[in-house]
């Protein structure tokens, strides 16, 4: 542990202007001490999962399929069971390569607040989780008839970035994707 340096007591008028050798030794003792404390990360335990609809079971069911030529939507949760609170959180999803139709809403429970309510595109949002909250996203892509020829699975990913000064007591939980083939021709 780092001693502090002593600061001699000298007394002045009320009125005078503090100077002196003394004063450098104030700002040493205090950036002394803010030496000896760092900042320390707290943990979160806030999450996502990622369903697509209308099979809600848990992420990437192996009986999921889509259908092209037809809307296929996503149910992005976000939740923050125990805090602390995050304040500009921010949830992404990139569009799969080739779609360009894509709408997202955003539901607010608890105290948790949506950036936007709505968006076109791919999805990102910076929203406000305090702890016991949740926001679910619906996300909506456009899946041309012919995008099955040419990449066969349709791949979504979302994405939980906590605000700085933050660590998940969970990485895992800030990242899901979904993987579905095409459904096949009868």
């Amino acid at each position: 542990m780092n001693a502090l340096p002593r600061i001699p007591y000298r007394p002045h008028a009320p009125t005078a202007r503090a100077t002196g050798p003394w004063r450098p030794a104030i700002v040493a003792a205090l950036l002394a001490l803010a030496c000896v404390a760092p900042a320390r990360a707290q943990s979160s335990g806030a999450g996502l999962h990622l369903t697509n609809t209308p099979s809600l079971g848990a992420d990437d069911q192996a009986d999921d399929r889509y259908a092209p030529g037809t809307e296929v939507t996503y149910r992005i949760v976000v939740d923050n069971p125990d805090g602390p609170d995050l304040r500009g959180a921010r949830i992404t999803a990139a569009l799969p390569a080739d779609l360009v139709g894509a709408r997202w809403t955003c539901r607010a429970s608890g105290a948790a607040r949506c950036g936007n309510d709505a968006g076109r595109g791919a999805l990102d949002d910076t929203a406000d989780l305090p702890a016991g909250s949740e926001l679910v996203y619906l996300w909506t892509l456009d899946v041309p008839a012919g995008y099955a020829a040419t990449h066969g699975a349709l791949d979504v990913q979302a994405r939980l970035q906590l605000p700085d000064g933050l660590r998940a007591t969970d990485p895992g939980r800030l990242d899901a994707r979904d993987s579905d083939p095409a459904q096949t021709q009868a």
